[in-house]
């Protein structure tokens, strides 16, 4: 994988506290970040979009098709003991968050695993948007887990299996769901 690095996922501690994640840190080859940067696609609306709403070219086409090939599907099946090969995926992209997306929440029943990628360069210690594994789904201070805004430039990568509790707003996530949508 050209700009993938697998190893980053096969080396990183599986933690199944709270629930079963693993978070990978340079899952992005660090050479490649300026080109997948400057491949990122133009948007200009806030939320999470699926692939096929978004021109995708260059290096950033070519992280979705890693994101969505059979090599990561087939480290995170090892890592976690799933066979991830049989469900289909739903990769989304994001480039402006909405304040919704601070608020806690489990991804929904269809999905069996999600794996969220940071891509932020310019984030600040004081602008939230933080990763936090949480015990539960009410308590924001209550967490295993927080991955504070100086890991961004090393693009960590946090994988889970569901059902689990995060803030998570990313820039690309990608979930192998039982069903699309």
């Amino acid at each position: 994988m050209e700009l993938i690095d697998l190893t980053a996922v096969r080396n990183a501690e599986r933690s199944s506290e709270p629930y079963n994640y693993v978070l990978a840190s340079k899952l992005l080859k660090q050479d490649k970040i300026d080109e997948l940067r400057r491949d990122f696609p133009a948007i200009d609306k806030p939320g999470y979009l699926t692939v096929d709403e978004v021109k995708l070219h260059g290096r950033f086409k070519q992280l979705i098709d890693e994101l969505e090939g059979p090599e990561l599907t087939e480290e995170l099946s090892q890592k976690f003991g799933l066979n991830l090969h049989q469900y289909p995926r739903l990769t989304t992209i994001m480039k402006k968050s909405q304040p919704k997306y601070g608020a806690i929440h489990t991804d929904g029943p269809s999905k069996v695993m999600t794996m969220l990628v940071y891509m932020n360069d310019e984030w600040q210690q004081d602008e939230g948007g933080r990763l936090r594994v949480l015990y539960d789904e009410k308590n924001y201070d209550r967490y295993k887990l927080e991955v504070p805004p100086p890991w961004a430039p090393c693009s960590p990568s946090c994988v889970r299996t569901i059902p689990g509790t995060a803030i998570c707003p990313s820039p690309a996530s990608a979930a192998w769901c039982r069903s699309p949508g």
